[in-house]
């Protein structure tokens, strides 16, 4: 398995990688929403995508092609944060 961490602001990381089992996979966390007593788990998970299940986890409704968009998944990720902090 690799795996990749890509910090895309200050608050929300992107993690990516090959799995022998589900294939390529990308995570992103958001810190703001690890803290905010929403988050069951507390790791701030907001997406959770795998090349073999697709989508399993997504908060923040992105598209498969926002995937490819750091500018798009912040604008997603914001407007989430918004949504539950308001």
């Amino acid at each position: 398995m690799s795996r990749e961490i890509t910090k895309i602001n200050d608050t929300i990381n992107v993690v990516s990688g090959v799995d022998f089992t589900i294939g390529y996979f990308i995570d992103i966390t958001d810190s703001r929403y690890a803290e905010s007593g929403r988050d069951e788990q507390g790791e701030g998970y907001i997406l959770e995508w795998c090349q073999h299940f697709g989508f399993t986890n997504n908060l923040i409704k992105a598209g498969i092609d926002d995937l490819s968009s750091k500018e798009r998944l912040i604008e997603l990720a914001n407007k989430f944060i918004g949504t539950i902090l308001n």
